[in-house]
């Protein structure tokens, strides 16, 4: 894909962004179902799988991957620290990344639902549905 040493799925993913930035959902989908299956661990994948589902529980089945991998990389992080000084930062790094995490979850589920009552296919909700609601 280019002649840099970036891995295949981060470059997929950022192939992903882009198709979400024109509201190409099946690109996208498709560029992060192949980032995953070369990186099964990447969290930026499965925030563009939530972002793009049409179906409410695969956007909440998603973004609960997402969650669940954040936590673990944070976690691995908190553990690998050297210092009382750099464990406090990763751990505040961490209660952060938590609380908008959950903030996301929450935006996310209310956001499709207020699309679904309003009887708008979730896979037209605009993208930006999320960061304004």
């Amino acid at each position: 894909m280019s002649d840099w040493n970036i891995p295949e799925y981060q470059e997929l993913e950022d192939f992903a962004w882009d198709r979400m930035e024109v509201d190409d959902l099946r690109g996208a989908t498709d560029a992060a179902l192949r980032a995953i299956k070369l990186e099964p661990d990447t969290i930026d994948s499965y925030v563009i799988l939530a972002q793009a589902a049409a179906v409410l529980g695969q956007k909440q089945a998603y973004a609960r991957e997402a969650v669940r991998l954040g936590e673990i990389e944070f976690k691995d992080e908190i553990a690998s620290a050297p210092s009382v000084s750099e464990f406090q930062g990763v751990s505040h790094c961490f209660d952060v990344a938590a609380h908008y995490t959950h903030q996301f979850m929450n935006v996310l589920i209310a956001g499709s639902a207020r699309f679904a009552r309003v009887g708008m296919p979730l896979a037209m909700m605009p993208s930006n549905t999320l960061l304004t609601s």
